[in-house]
């Protein structure tokens, strides 16, 4: 015993141990004919699905979404979160190592080291703390040089460090 039913494009087969399955025979978004589509198919075209998708992940209404430059790239996007920096995962991660590779030759030429005791130095301490003694030195990190600028009057490490 099964009973079909539409519902909104599709089709229920209730079987007689009440499990069901749903056959789709119209387009979840636009509602047009999935006929000739795979059996699981629930949007015509690709089109669609991306239309679907943009409309469930709209932002609220009365948010609003503002359009930024990448602090790596300097290319634009858009963001919701006002925290947000980059563009992307990977100009968050080519960023960190700018910032790492940086701090690594301010610190190997403000110490007088070679860059491989440098690198020790930021590997054991970690970055943002290496980060903290070379702004408190007086260093200033220019994002756009992707550099640590030494301005007059830095301190030297053994003032800083005493």
């Amino acid at each position: 015993m099964s009973q079909k039913g539409t519902q909104k494009g599709v089709v229920l087969t209730v079987s007689r141990y009440g499990r069901g399955s749903a056959k789709r025979n119209r387009c979840a978004h636009c509602s047009a004919s999935l006929k000739g589509k795979r059996p699981g198919a629930r949007y015509c075209s690709p089109r669609c699905r991306q239309a679907a998708y943009r409309a469930r992940h709209a932002p609220p209404k009365g948010e609003q979404i503002t359009v930024s430059s990448c602090a790596h790239c300097g290319g634009g996007f858009w963001r919701n979160n006002p925290a947000q920096r980059y563009c992307s995962g990977s100009c968050r991660t080519m960023a960190s190592r700018a910032r790492r590779e940086a701090t690594i030759a301010a610190v190997s030429g403000w110490m007088g080291v070679s860059q491989t005791k440098a690198a020790d130095v930021v590997e054991i301490q970690g970055l943002a703390k290496v980060s903290n003694v070379l702004s408190a030195a007086g260093f200033i990190y220019d994002d756009t040089c992707r550099a640590w600028m030494m301005p007059a009057g830095v301190l030297t490490p053994s003032q800083i460090l005493r």
